[in-house]
């Protein structure tokens, strides 16, 4: 049985497995130059190493349509990505953002930052883990951390390094105006240094989120945490 059929049949999904030695089912190769339901997929002439995931642009879910989907990256080696979108761009409407999921057996870069947002809906949850070393970079107007809604809830963003360290430069934000703030929960064996961390609710109406910041033998470095006094800081 393929574990992501309930997926790939109820929701736009995106799945890239590195490392693989044989396949559930059958390839299914995407229809080249097919206007709506084509796939086009084109190389920038990087050969990625065995095992590895490396990905230059966007990884972009986002969509108009009720429901954005799920984002699963995984690879026994490194992953490097330049930006993963799961946003929901229809402000009228209260369906949610996508998950991301990313599992590194190495080490993790994403150059351009996440986001995963509603206006009326509920953001998606970010969960990246890597056995070595996370980088993100988070500044605009290149890079943009977010789990984030305009009226409903904020999205939780996990980031768990198992042997390295934790690097992230600018900004990452899980806040709402309007329904309860996303938590922040970074665990890292190393050091772990951040910009700014905002699980702020700006419209005062629900509860800040939680931010969690375990080393478990590095230091921790900060600039900047927001979250209206409400949630718990560690």
């Amino acid at each position: 049985s393929d574990p992501d059929a309930a997926l790939l049949t109820n929701q736009r999904t995106i799945i890239l497995r590195a490392g693989l030695t044989s396949l559930n089912n059958p390839a299914n190769v995407p229809q080249l130059g097919v206007p709506i339901l084509g796939t086009n997929f084109t190389s920038p002439g990087v050969i990625s190493r065995i095992g590895s995931i490396n990905i230059t642009g966007t990884i972009n879910i986002g969509s108009v349509s009720p429901e954005v989907g799920t984002i699963i990256l995984q690879a026994p080696g490194d992953i490097s990505v330049g930006q993963i979108n799961a946003t929901y761009t229809l402000n009228s409407v209260p369906y949610n953002g996508g998950d991301v999921r990313v599992e590194a057996g190495g080490n993790l870069t994403i150059t351009n930052g996440f986001e995963t947002f509603s206006s009326v809906g509920n953001a998606g949850n970010i969960n990246l883990t890597a056995v070595g070393n996370i980088s993100i970079n988070c500044l605009v107007p290149t890079g943009n951390c977010v789990a984030a809604s305009a009226s409903g809830n904020g999205g939780n963003i996990n980031l768990t390094s198992q042997q390295g360290t934790i690097a992230i430069n600018g900004r990452v934000n899980t806040a709402t105006s309007g329904g309860n703030a996303g938590n922040i929960v970074l665990t890292a064996r190393n050091d772990i240094n951040t910009s700014e961390l905002n699980t702020r609710t700006e419209g005062g109406n629900g509860n800040a989120g939680e931010i969690l910041i375990t080393s478990q033998q590095g230091s921790i470095n900060t600039n900047n945490i927001t979250n209206n006094g409400q949630g718990i800081i560690t």
